[in-house]
């Protein structure tokens, strides 16, 4: 019981990080493919006034940030993906949420640092008001921090780890055991009164 609880977590969160990274990179070619410098199109308004497809080419950070500190950020890059493996190693191990979460994370630094290595730049094509263009790694990493502070500060409750999770299976076969000698007892009781309601009045 306890190597498929590790297993499972661990193998949910390598799919999404391969999901992002894979979709993350074909998504950039594509856009580079039909909006780049090269191509004969310019931005193209899918939904008019809310959301636009145009080429950027991003030298910070997520969403625009940093900008021109390419080298800087393959070093933070590769630092945050480690360190929230070694700090969270456990508890993604026990929580399918929480491998989610991290999953969504890592697959997004992956696919930018792919582009800062490969390029020296992140390509960006998602243009939306009031939010600075970014791509599909980001929007991995932002709906993997949301999940993250949600199960981490509001609902911690939700990880259950193969501890807890023997903890109250130990508890409620205790319990069952305490209600099923109750019940005996109680039996034997009624059933000893009865044998002796019934002398009495003999």
């Amino acid at each position: 019981m306890s190597t498929r609880r590790w297993k499972s977590p661990w193998s949910l969160l390598f799919a999404l990080t391969l999901f992002i990274v894979v979709a993350d990179q074909i998504s950039k070619r594509l856009a580079i493919d039909a909006l780049g410098p090269d191509a004969d199109r310019g931005p193209v308004n899918v939904i008019p006034g809310f959301l636009e497809l145009r080429y950027v080419e991003n030298t910070g950070a997520a969403f625009g940030i940093l900008q021109d500190s390419t080298t800087l950020l393959i070093f933070v890059s590769f630092g945050v993906v480690f360190l929230l493996a070694w700090v969270f190693w456990r508890l993604i191990s026990q929580s399918l949420l929480l491998a989610t979460a991290f999953g969504l994370q890592f697959g997004g630094a992956v696919g930018n640092l792919i582009d800062r290595v490969r390029l020296g730049y992140v390509v960006d094509f998602v243009d939306v008001p009031l939010i600075p263009v970014f791509n599909v790694a980001d929007a991995g990493i932002t709906v993997g921090v949301t999940l993250l502070v949600f199960v981490l500060v509001i609902k911690p409750d939700w990880i259950a780890g193969p501890e807890r999770e023997d903890e109250k299976r130990t508890e409620t076969a205790d319990n069952a055991v305490e209600v099923l000698a109750e019940s005996r007892s109680g039996s034997e009781h009624r059933s000893a009164r009865s044998e002796r309601s019934q002398e009495s009045s003999s």
